[in-house]
């Protein structure tokens, strides 16, 4: 598997092989104008401490569904806020078109193209937070669908386009360790004291951790009010619709003491209709980035057998929607695998995998 071999439908290589050059030409585009530059002073001076903030580069391609345009973040280091941020652009398949797809001067990042290429869905905002956005790209016009108390993350598309799923945070109060008298009106003191009762409240980059849980919420296309789908004390990851727009599925770690669980999670599914949430596995080990074929009745996630060992081999599963009938494709790939994308005729998965420092994309079929 160190190759993309042929797929049994021709048409539908093409056509993946024409989105996966697309994205690659997409990157290669912004890096070959962002760093000629760059290079050309490179060849003069030594890099320097300040050069930091002349390097730009490319991420989180997505592709439009008619395969013409390419929306991707163009990240930057600002000097001003010594930070790095993002802005989106469009670059359309023959490099002909690049433009910044707003005029707004501020963070941008999660582009996502509604299943009928007629939105771009976006999350945008400042210090202050963050909301969701979505762009039209016909008219060029852009409407802001939520009002949030904490930023989102995670957005992902219904697929008949009604709607969009994403995560956010819902806060708890702080432990209070001692009741505090009352400030008087104009004094000075010290701010209070931080106490923490969690295993896990502290991460590289961000500092101490707001505490709460992650949830995922739905809002409509056109604005409205977010619904919350998950309920209970944990973390949820990323929404994967279902093919019929019925349920969502997430990764997480439900099971009691979960936050003495470094490497474990199970994939679920809630319910739209009544919040219903079932495990579709439980195994020892962090099942993750799932991916639910084109017509529903498979699932793909990667996953190892947690062996508490300092490196472990991701590898790549597949079972039913309803969690039965699973098996491991690619067992002797001593590799561990990752983006997973499902072939337009549902006859396998494409991912990538890493290979003496070179990234490899292949597809396996799903009998292996």
């Amino acid at each position: 598997m160190l190759d993309v071999p042929s797929t049994p439908n021709a048409e539908t290589e093409a056509s993946v092989n024409k989105r996966i050059l697309l994205g690659v030409a997409g990157a290669l585009f912004l890096m070959i104008t962002t760093f000629g530059v760059s290079a050309l002073h490179a060849q003069r001076a030594p890099l320097a401490n300040e050069d930091i903030f002349d390097i730009e580069y490319a991420s989180d391609v997505q592709i439009s569904p008619d395969a013409t345009t390419v929306a991707y973040v163009r990240y930057a280091m600002s000097i001003m806020r010594d930070r790095r941020e993002g802005r989106l652009w469009l670059v359309s398949a023959d490099g002909s078109v690049h433009r910044k797809l707003t005029s707004e001067d501020r963070s941008e990042s999660s582009p996502r193209w509604s299943p009928d290429g007629t939105r771009i869905a976006f999350v945008s905002g400042s210090d202050e937070g963050s909301e969701v956005y979505v762009y039209w790209v016909e008219t060029g016009q852009i409407a802001r669908l939520t009002q949030l108390d904490r930023s989102p993350g995670g957005i992902a598309w219904s697929p008949d386009g009604l709607q969009i799923a994403f995560t956010m945070l819902v806060p708890e109060a702080w432990p209070v360790f001692a009741a505090m008298p009352r400030k008087p009106a104009g004094a000075e003191w010290a701010d209070p004291p931080i106490v923490e009762t969690r295993v896990r409240h502290e991460a590289d980059g961000s500092g101490v951790i707001e505490p709460g849980f992650q949830h995922i919420f739905v809002i409509p296309a056109d604005g409205g009010s977010p619904r919350q789908i998950t309920s209970g004390d944990f973390q949820h990851g990323v929404p994967v619709w279902a093919a019929d727009g019925s349920s969502i599925l997430f990764s997480a770690n439900r099971r009691p003491g979960w936050e003495w669980e470094l490497d474990q999670s199970d994939v679920y599914r809630v319910s739209m209709n009544d919040g219903v949430t079932v495990p579709l596995t439980s195994r020892e080990g962090p099942d993750s980035e799932q991916v639910v074929s084109p017509d529903g009745s498979r699932v793909a996630f990667t996953s190892f057998e947690d062996r508490v060992r300092t490196y472990q081999t991701q590898n790549l599963h597949l079972m039913r929607a309803d969690g039965s009938d699973k098996s491991v494709l690619l067992g002797e790939l001593d590799r561990s695998v990752t983006g997973l994308v499902w072939a337009a005729d549902g006859s396998g998965v494409y991912f990538s995998y890493e290979d003496e420092g070179v990234t490899k994309v292949a597809f396996t079929t799903t009998d292996g």
